[in-house]
């Protein structure tokens, strides 16, 4: 099923957790009601909604992420080149307010903070799928 395919069938449904980069059209228009932030803050695009932890209901921490990666062998020199260069992006004013805009959190930073959070990441689900909360088809 389609990205968008996808979104329709779960708009039409009670209930579904979608990034706000991706509903902002529909938050803004009023065919999609946000009852809560999955993540540890609330979101600068919608600061007026609670987190589900502010709400009383706490484990709920769900979070759309982007970084940038490159292959293993990459060397160091192009690397630190590379994660200047972005840093240097998400400094800019212009760049950040439209980010946060889109309800992301821009932190940047060196290679190896991106390296350890999707480690923690991998090693999270990891334990969700081994318990069976969470199921790989």
């Amino acid at each position: 099923m389609g990205c968008s395919a996808a979104r329709a069938e779960r708009l039409s449904s009670n209930q579904s957790f979608e990034a706000i980069i991706a509903a902002e059209v529909y938050i803004t228009t009023g065919r999609l009601k946000v009852l809560g932030i999955a993540g540890a803050k609330r979101q600068a695009a919608i600061p007026d909604v609670a987190t589900f932890t502010e709400q009383g209901i706490n484990g709920v921490n769900v979070a759309t992420w982007f970084g940038l990666v490159t292959a293993a062998q990459t060397p160091r020199e192009i690397i630190d080149k590379l994660n200047a260069g972005v840093n240097q992006a998400l400094r800019m004013p212009e760049i950040r307010q439209r980010l946060e805009h889109l309800g992301l959190d821009v932190e940047g930073g060196p290679p190896e903070k991106l390296g350890a959070f999707i480690k923690a990441e991998v090693d999270s689900l990891s334990r969700l799928i081994k318990a069976g909360a969470l199921r790989v088809d």
